[in-house]
């Protein structure tokens, strides 16, 4: 995981959730008290409601736990902040080929 400079706090607090490209999901989620592991597990689970949101009237109860293994499996937190205003932000991306078009379905 990479850690940013203390300049660059817009690019953590004004960071784009969603999808990046066709490939790439992202979610940013703080701290207070930086805990990585604690941010990874409030990342999985923001992610997979935000997932589960973008699927909207394709979702189905069986979904779940498909997005939730995509997101354990192939979600990692990529960057780290520096404190920004007292807490660290972490930006969590799930990478897998062709996510946007698999969610669709």
């Amino acid at each position: 995981m990479e850690e940013s400079n203390e300049s660059s706090g817009d690019e953590f607090i004004k960071a784009t959730e969603g999808f990046l490209n066709a490939d790439t999901f992202q979610v940013v989620v703080s701290s207070l008290e930086g805990n990585a592991d604690g941010a990874q597990d409030l990342a999985r689970k923001r992610a997979l409601n935000l997932l589960i949101a973008e699927k909207g009237d394709k979702f189905r109860p069986s979904d779940k736990s498909v997005l939730k293994e995509l997101v354990e499996s192939k979600g990692q937190i990529i960057k780290s902040s520096g404190p920004i205003q007292g807490k660290i932000y972490f930006l969590f991306q799930i990478s897998s080929p062709g996510l946007k078009t698999s969610l669709k379905r």
